[in-house]
């Protein structure tokens, strides 16, 4: 018989990441921004974070996922994050979901926010897209 899959543990690199992320919202929100963020973390240590900057750039495409996602290709010099984890304050848009696979990015985390889902409140982790992963 094939079992669900267990739920994701939560960690305190998890927390406050996610802290940090919402952090972020807050700040871009007071900036005039769409209230987003996203954290990159490797081995437990931000690589970089970026808020929503469509507003400021007037470039649709500068989602805080995506953002963040080029300025850690940028950091670490390379053209994967297949070691990283990103956290965001929200579930993604479609561009957001296509900037990630694209990066093999290893994860992402972010709140479960649907009322109907009795989860609300708890993190929602979706591992790589990769093949073999």
């Amino acid at each position: 018989m094939d079992r669900a899959p267990a739920e994701p543990t939560i960690d305190d690199v998890d927390r406050a990441m996610m802290e940090r992320c919402i952090a972020l919202a807050l700040r871009a929100a007071d900036l005039g921004e769409y209230p987003y963020a996203a954290v990159i973390c490797r081995h437990g240590k931000v690589v970089c974070e970026a808020i929503n900057t469509v507003r400021h750039d007037r470039d649709v495409s500068h989602h805080a996922e995506v953002v963040a996602i080029s300025e850690g290709l940028r950091r670490l010099n390379r053209a994967s994050l297949e070691d990283c984890t990103i956290y965001a304050n929200a579930e993604p848009c479609a561009l957001c979901c296509c900037a990630r696979p694209t990066s093999a990015v290893l994860c992402l985390a972010c709140p479960r926010h649907s009322q109907a889902d009795s989860r609300a409140g708890t993190f929602l982790q979706i591992p790589s897209c990769r093949t073999g992963t």
